[in-house]
């Protein structure tokens, strides 16, 4: 119950009158207050809402059909980019906090032996962004599900056991080099990267940790019919991740643009020089969003 002195300075206790024009006024304060209810005397109330973001790689068909197209140029990525972190504030290509322990040293990519040697071979990011509007929400769940099948996208993202791992990881070892990072760019300078605030990154783990099947285990039959005994459903999900946080409760400004990164490496085993063909990417960003004036 919130106390009369909230809203009206006539008070009604023990050794005090009550008479009808005090009850008028304290009635009429209320009234008031009622019209024109602060901010401060609501609950916070907010309403969940789910963001889905999600793009389809290409298939191995038009893959080799656009590597004979003049038009189409060689490195058909989009919307996966290059990362390279030189230090130049106007660099379009920087993502804060991404360089692996294997990863070289920078160098210039106008050094002619540069280019011909490593290129941008070091990692890649599929990034986009979402501007806030005037009230401030909580980024509550991030899912990331990087679906694999057995005909297009087929990885087991897993280190190549015959050949060499990067530094410091075992051959035939799960990865631990996908990275997922959402970050705040600067409200006065936002293409400046080397100014942005990072509010979550998820690396160094292990695939094996987030890997979810399809396939049934032995013993517990599929649903009937199977789904995948029906053409073209034979897709078997049997490597598939699932990148899950829940209640992250990381507070969120008005009119804050938020950058959402999925870090792929590139030039090794499982994936090669094209790891966007890897896997269906899915990303599903929970937020909590103010009601009214909440």
């Amino acid at each position: 119950m919130v106390s009369i002195r909230h809203f009206t300075d006539e008070q009604f206790s023990d050794g005090t009158t009550i008479d009808g024009s005090r009850l008028e006024k304290a009635l009429q304060d209320l009234e008031r207050w009622a019209d024109a209810i602060p901010d401060g005397d609501f609950a916070n109330r907010w309403m969940q809402n789910q963001l889905v973001m999600k793009m389809l790689p290409m298939t191995l068909d038009s893959d080799s059909f656009l590597a004979g197209a003049t038009f189409a140029g060689n490195y058909r990525h989009a919307p996966f980019t290059p990362i390279y972190n030189e230090k130049d504030s106007e660099n379009p290509m920087r993502l804060k906090g991404t360089k692996l322990s294997w990863n070289q040293p920078y160098e210039d990519p106008l050094d002619p032996v540069h280019v011909l040697k490593r290129g941008y071979i070091d990692q890649c990011v599929w990034s986009f962004s979402l501007h806030t509007g005037s009230k401030p929400m909580i980024l509550d769940g991030i899912d990331v599900v990087m679906l694999t099948d057995t005909t297009e996208y087929v990885s087991d993202f897993r280190y190549d056991l015959a050949g060499p791992p990067p530094q410091n990881e075992t051959g035939g070892g799960p990865v631990r080099d996908i990275q997922f990072i959402v970050g705040a760019d600067n409200p006065f300078v936002s293409e400046h990267q080397g100014l942005n605030s990072v509010l979550f990154h998820r690396f160094s783990f292990e695939s094996d940790s987030v890997r979810f099947s399809t396939v049934e285990p032995a013993g517990f039959p599929d649903m009937n019919p199977s789904l995948t005994s029906v053409p073209p459903m034979v897709q078997l999900h049997a490597n598939s991740l699932a990148i899950q946080h829940k209640n992250l409760s990381i507070p969120v400004p008005p009119y804050t643009r938020l950058r959402f990164s999925l870090v792929l490496p590139m030039g090794y085993v499982p994936w090669d020089d094209k790891p966007w063909q890897k896997s269906n990417p899915t990303v599903t960003v929970t937020v909590l969003e103010g009601l009214g004036d909440a």
